[in-house]
């Protein structure tokens, strides 16, 4: 009986040890995590040292299985264990120099060209007959980017002009290709001949250019790649982001701030002239930012502002600070605290919530406002990411963006 009373007691034990230890681990974070991972070695040490994990996984490191032709990336693989012995989880690891990249802050303006034209509305054709409506007589609709025009790729309206009044051109029906939400479609229209240019006219407002204004986050040391915004550059009717066939970036200055307020969002009032003070170019408009690649002669680059690059495996909530400029062109520290930090597998905005702290900036601004987006997170001495958005309702918090899905691109 004493025998069977103390096996039971030994069960509850060992279930109530086991529930314990099954509440500590961060079970979705852990199945989460992807199958491919980059990291230093001191983010594993950081990883286990703050438990991101819970208290009772650790991560090892296997043995080394290659290492690159330039001996800068060690492939191994990354053991999850449990007890420091039971492995549950085990992912590819690049780990990768302890580099460092300059840190941002400091507001920077783009002019954008795209690669294809966006159309963003419509404009009778005056015609014998009368005013005709090419756009509703079609299936193209606002906000299409269109690319080629009878088979020949257009990047302006005069490019357009001169296809559909080529001596070889009829009043048929044209073939487009064009894009709409990230997928490329075929479309047609027939255009009308306009009494008054005495030529054919497709009767689309479209627009081929964009300027933005916002933060840069940094740039890379080893190739002289930089990121900015954390968010995509738009056209300002369709909201469709610009798919970029050249750019520049200039050097910017805050000259105003409109401070934000529950429901009405602030701004940092930004000037720069374009063809002045060009300091990259870009080639990439993504939705996590802009990029592209420095001048070598850039003012932006500070020799004595770089940071050790960090990401979702050692951002955690916590004192953190951005890094932006509001006023001129240099830029300051303000504190911030990490709300939440989403763990994320796969590559997605929104990875962070973050509030702001720092009696300054509220009192300048109210919090986050337009203007900030790219303003870099800093946490432990690493830059881990960018502020993207705000929160309308509440101006103090807003959203940021791991630099993993930033700094590759």
């Amino acid at each position: 009986m004493r025998v069977s009373t103390f096996k039971k007691f030994v069960a509850i034990v060992l279930v109530c040890l086991f529930v314990l230890v099954i509440k500590d681990i961060p079970l979705t974070q852990l199945q989460g995590v992807p199958k491919e991972v980059s990291l230093t070695s001191q983010d594993i040490i950081d990883v286990n040292n703050d438990r991101v994990f819970g208290r009772y996984i650790k991560l090892e490191t296997d043995e080394i299985k290659a290492v690159s032709s330039e001996g800068a990336v060690t492939q191994t693989n990354l053991e999850f264990k449990l007890f420091g012995f039971i492995n549950v989880n085990r992912v590819k690891a690049n780990i990768v120099d302890d580099s460092k990249i300059y840190v941002g802050g400091n507001p920077v303006g783009f002019s954008l060209s795209s690669d294809g034209v966006i159309v963003i509305g419509s404009n009778a054709v005056l015609t014998k007959e009368g005013r005709v409506d090419t756009l509703k007589n079609s299936n193209v609709k606002i906000g299409d980017v269109i690319k080629e025009v009878r088979g020949i790729k257009v990047t302006s309206v005069d490019d357009i002009e001169k296809i559909i009044n080529d001596e070889s051109a009829s009043s048929e029906e044209i073939k487009i290709k064009a894009i709409r939400k990230n997928k490329e479609i075929n479309l047609k229209l027939k255009p009308a001949f306009d009494m008054q240019t005495k030529k054919y006219k497709m009767g689309l407002w479209v627009r081929n250019d964009a300027a933005g204004v916002g933060t840069l986050t940094y740039v890379r040391k080893d190739n002289g790649r930089f990121g900015a915004l954390g968010h995509a550059i738009c056209d300002a009717d369709t909201k469709v982001a610009f798919d970029v066939n050249e750019g520049t970036m200039y050097k910017s200055n805050i000259i105003g701030v409109k401070k934000a307020r529950r429901g009405v969002p602030g701004e940092l009032k930004g000037l720069f002239l374009s063809g002045k003070n060009s300091q990259g170019k870009v080639d990439k408009n993504t939705e996590f930012g802009v990029f592209g690649t420095i001048d070598k002669e850039s003012k932006l680059i500070d020799s004595k502002n770089l940071l050790s690059i960090g990401g979702r495996l050692t951002a955690r909530p916590g004192r953190a600070k951005i890094r932006v400029a509001l006023s001129g062109y240099e830029p300051k520290e303000y504190d911030i605290e990490i709300i939440k930090t989403n763990y994320q597998s796969a590559s997605k905005q929104k990875s962070m919530v973050i509030k702001v702290t720092d009696k300054e900036l509220i009192k300048k601004t109210g919090g986050i406002v337009q203007g900030m987006s790219g303003s870099p997170i800093i946490q432990n001495g690493k830059i881990i990411g960018a502020v993207t958005h705000v929160f309308v309702n509440d101006p103090k918090k807003g959203f940021g963006l791991y630099l993993d899905w930033m700094i590759n691109l």
